[in-house]
């Protein structure tokens, strides 16, 4: 169980690891037998040289995350890694 760091009120703030951080291994691991969209190749390049390049992922990788990853199985991981950078970074990406 999480260990309670804080309180507000009634309220407690629990404090919990951070889940499974997505690495280079990991991402290569789940890109492989892997047929993708023109779309998809494309996102899985960048979070490849992202992870080659700066050992991060070019978008802010959250605790929510990693615990999604944690609790779903790894055959769903990709596709919701992918999702994950859609939302994040596609609106940036269409506005310049």
């Amino acid at each position: 169980m999480a260990k309670v760091e804080g309180t507000v009120g009634d309220f407690k703030f629990y404090s919990a690891n951070k889940g499974i951080n997505l690495t280079l291994d990991l991402f290569q691991k789940l890109l492989k037998e892997q047929v993708l969209t023109k779309e998809d190749q494309q996102i899985s390049d960048e979070i490849l040289d992202s992870l080659t390049k700066k050992g991060t992922l070019p978008y802010h990788w959250s605790p929510q995350e990693g615990h999604w990853l944690e609790n779903n199985d790894p055959s769903r991981w990709l596709e919701y890694i992918l999702y994950r950078f859609k939302f994040r970074l596609y609106p940036h990406s269409v506005d310049g």
